[in-house]
């Protein structure tokens, strides 16, 4: 049995996706029956809580008011009673765990590589933000998740000229996030921006390398936008997890030098 043999179990990628996204509904799920009212849920609760869908629905421009968030959170309230703290959370948790999903399903389209798309995954299961949102009866956690389906979906369309199928998927996305919340417009308005380019441009679309080109222009501006913090986080674990393996591999063909 070889060094990295010893150091590395093979698990199959699926079990590896499996077991983080199992860690993710893990750290989510702890105390999300909690007291209601914290962070930012009490008045969010006392204004939109109880009130009825007609209400809900034409009270877009209330800031308080995430649309579409609240539709779901009110359909389970009626459905599981008013005072469940899971019931009324658990539109955030099932979209924090969606998101998740979303997150690997992105990094491994624009890395290319199942290994960064895994670690990615790794960074979101374990940031304190996202579980935060996850954990909170507010919309953000479905912006996140409605987000990135529609930067998903845009460069499905990009890649594979599937305009019908991956079109209908970036509309429905893209409209309930910004019915969830409004200011999430001006995130559409800069992807849209950046389709313009490299359509129209001459300079941006020929010669359109797409896994460079995401890379490069769309990879570190998007992290940025959801979370800063952790776009370094992932950039450092990424640099050191490099030079860690080339140190091992290093190891490796040593050690089978002397072994033959």
């Amino acid at each position: 049995m070889s060094l990295n043999n010893k150091l590395y179990p093979r698990f199959s990628p699926r079990f590896l996706l499996f077991a983080l996204i199992l860690l993710g509904g893990v750290l989510r799920a702890y105390q999300l029956d909690r007291t209601l009212g914290g962070f930012d849920e009490t008045q969010y609760l006392l204004n939109f809580g109880f009130s009825s869908l007609k209400e809900i629905v034409t009270s877009y421009f209330t800031s308080t008011n995430h649309v579409f968030h609240t539709i779901l959170m009110r359909l389970m309230m009626s459905t599981f009673g008013e005072d469940s703290e899971i019931a009324i959370r658990f539109p955030s948790f099932a979209a924090g765990i969606a998101c998740l999903g979303m997150i690997y399903k992105l990094a491994e389209l624009i890395f290319n590589s199942s290994a960064i798309a895994r670690m990615a995954l790794l960074i979101a299961v374990i940031s304190p933000t996202h579980i935060l949102y996850s954990q909170t009866a507010r919309g953000y956690s479905l912006m996140m998740f409605l987000s990135i389906t529609l930067v998903y979906a845009t460069l499905k369309i990009l890649e594979n000229k599937q305009l019908t199928q991956w079109g209908g998927v970036a509309v429905i996305a893209g409209f309930l996030s910004v019915y969830t919340l409004p200011t999430n417009i001006y995130f559409i308005f800069s992807l849209a921006c950046w389709i313009f380019l490299v359509l129209f441009i001459p300079k941006w679309s020929s010669g359109f390398d797409y896994q460079s080109y995401v890379r490069k222009r769309i990879c570190l501006p998007f992290w940025l936008y959801l979370d800063s913090p952790l776009c370094l986080r992932f950039w450092f674990i990424y640099h050191y997890w490099m030079k860690w393996s080339k140190s091992l591999s290093m190891i490796s063909t040593m050690h089978k030098t002397n072994m033959g």
